[in-house]
């Protein structure tokens, strides 16, 4: 995956995160600026606690609806957003706890499908090609 964001959320000092704000503004500017696509939201835990206790869940939304799917999760302490092949996915950080004397932060993955009005797959992707950072996130 290829983060769109410079810095993620997580590792901001307080200036980078207004940074991080305005690239947030600017990433969902553009994806409401897009045709309202068909999408496929496929919405799962990946910190190390839920991912085995909680089962993943899909569903079909349109696009203008992902604040909404992204408002249904933990939102607390921000988001990052990057581009996996043709979709786009938000690594949503939610509230912290403790498991065997670690911390840690619920964290849910969000990945966005788009589908034209025949049932093709929209590359988002392409969307955000000349924003793409140098950036990985580790597989998740």
């Amino acid at each position: 995956m290829k983060a769109l964001n410079k810095i993620s959320i997580l590792d901001c000092d307080e200036a980078q995160h207004e940074n991080h704000i305005k690239e947030i503004e600017s990433i969902f500017e553009k994806i409401y600026a897009m045709k309202n696509y068909d999408c496929l939201y496929t919405v799962e835990y990946v910190d190390e606690y839920h991912k085995e206790h909680r089962d993943k869940y899909i569903t079909n939304d349109d696009l203008q609806s992902l604040n909404d799917i992204l408002e249904s999760t933990d939102l607390k302490n921000g988001m990052d957003v990057f581009i996996d092949e043709k979709n786009l996915v938000f690594l949503v950080h939610g509230q912290g706890y403790s498991r065997l004397g670690q911390y840690h932060l619920v964290e849910r993955k969000v990945t966005v499908e788009a589908f034209d009005s025949y049932g093709f797959e929209v590359d988002l992707g392409s969307f955000f090609r000349d924003k793409k950072k140098e950036r990985n996130e580790p597989n998740l």
